[in-house]
């Protein structure tokens, strides 16, 4: 049966998200206020429901920032939105011309979800445009299909961040994703340094990660995702900190890829940060703050410092944990 649109348009925004949160490699994602996506889906005045679905079905159009929108493809084969759209579609029996406007609010390839967030914005805006009802769960399913076109696989973590907002802990098989809500203390800042950022750069990120490790690491990592997880349930923004700068693994195959990273996280640490990771593939770093530590101002004048002092342009945002995504009609 085929499926009739409720709305000719609805509007999606998601916000960014920062993913792995130090030890939780593929498996924590945290919402960020700092920038979003907004997708805009509008049903084609020619259309009757009787196009099959295919990539002929969906033009693409983005928008937005240079920074934004640079390596953004409006290939529907290779858009992240475009992918999730098509996933959605072909399971639905969806056959209607659909024109996806995108507006990227998120820096593309940075590390703060940009793939993810514009699939999130898509498949949402498709339930409500086709009335759908489905299940958080069933969007993320869909969603993950858009991170094919960034990362060469599918992966959790920012989708589920994106959708659901607030801290996420995602399993992969089977799929299952819960939603906690962080300390009220706890600050945050995202610093992102103006650098080149080679297409595939999440591929080249996750190819530098070791195949093989001790059971001594995987043990170490385990016990501090675990304890992470243990400080947003307890509202302990310290201890979520102290896990999240323990990472045995991941960070430091990835270091060598981020620019300045070892000075910025001194000069951060050193102006009352309590913690600094890689943000998702990076280059963009996450850093953690509390309200007890004092202004974050001083940590955002203090990584700008930083990054000049190495010749590096950057933004620089204090930020806090965000809501999922939402729909404007």
């Amino acid at each position: 049966m085929l499926r009739r649109a409720l709305y000719r348009q609805v509007k999606v925004s998601a916000p960014a998200s920062t993913a792995n949160l130090g030890p939780g490699f593929d498996v924590f994602g945290l919402a960020l206020d700092a920038y979003s996506d907004e997708v805009e889906l509008v049903l084609d005045s020619s259309s009757d429901g009787s196009n099959t679905t295919n990539t002929g079905s969906l033009t693409i159009e983005v928008g937005g920032s240079s920074m934004s929108t640079e390596h953004i493809p409006d290939a529907v084969e290779h858009n992240s939105a475009g992918l999730a759209l098509l996933s959605m579609m072909n399971a639905y029996n969806i056959r209607d011309r659909i024109r996806v406007r995108i507006n990227k609010g998120i820096p593309a390839g940075y590390g703060l979800g940009s793939s993810a967030a514009s699939a999130v914005a898509a498949v949402k805006a498709l339930d409500a445009m086709y009335g759908l009802g489905l299940d958080d769960l069933t969007l993320l399913r869909h969603a993950a299909q858009g991170e094919i076109a960034s990362a060469g696989t599918v992966h959790y973590d920012n989708v589920a961040a994106s959708l659901l907002g607030g801290f996420v802990i995602v399993r992969q098989e089977p799929l299952y994703a819960v939603k906690v809500e962080p300390p009220d203390d706890l600050l945050l800042c995202v610093a992102t340094p103006k650098v080149d950022v080679p297409k595939g750069k999440t591929g080249v990120a996750r190819s530098v990660l070791p195949d093989k490790v001790q059971l001594r690491q995987m043990v170490s990592n385990v016990a501090n995702a675990s304890m992470l997880v243990a400080g947003f349930l307890m509202k302990d923004t310290r201890l979520i900190a102290d896990a999240m700068m323990r990472d045995v693994i991941v960070e430091p195959a990835r270091m060598h890829l981020i620019p300045a990273y070892a000075s910025v996280k001194r000069a951060a640490l050193d102006a009352g940060a309590l913690a600094v990771t890689i943000s998702g593939a990076g280059p963009s770093i996450l850093i953690i703050a509390d309200a007890r530590s004092g202004d974050i101002k001083d940590v955002v004048e203090a990584v700008d410092d930083a990054y000049s002092r190495e010749g590096i342009d950057c933004y620089v945002k204090a930020c806090k944990v965000a809501d999922g995504a939402s729909i404007h009609r």
